[in-house]
């Protein structure tokens, strides 16, 4: 495995254990906003089974995935400039 490789490997362990902590915090029944990017992508794969969460978000990757779960809806917000 290349350098660069490993280092990729090490960052994505990185991010979901920064993604558990974050859910940990995360109560059912609650909406949290989470912005687009990859730890933030992985928060919002931790949170798909909090039941009653709404998710605010302005990832279209993050609402995709939110849709498909059952305990969690997603709000996307459009802005116009």
């Amino acid at each position: 495995m290349s350098r660069a490789s490993r280092q990729a490997c090490a960052r994505a362990t990185e991010k979901i254990a920064i993604a558990r902590a974050a859910a940990s915090l995360v109560r059912p029944g609650t909406a949290i906003a989470v912005a687009a990017g990859p730890t933030t992508f992985a928060l919002a794969q931790c949170l798909l089974d909090v039941p009653g969460l709404t998710i605010v978000t302005n990832s279209l990757a993050g609402d995709q995935l939110v849709q498909t779960a059952p305990a969690a809806s997603t709000a996307l917000p459009i802005r116009w400039c």
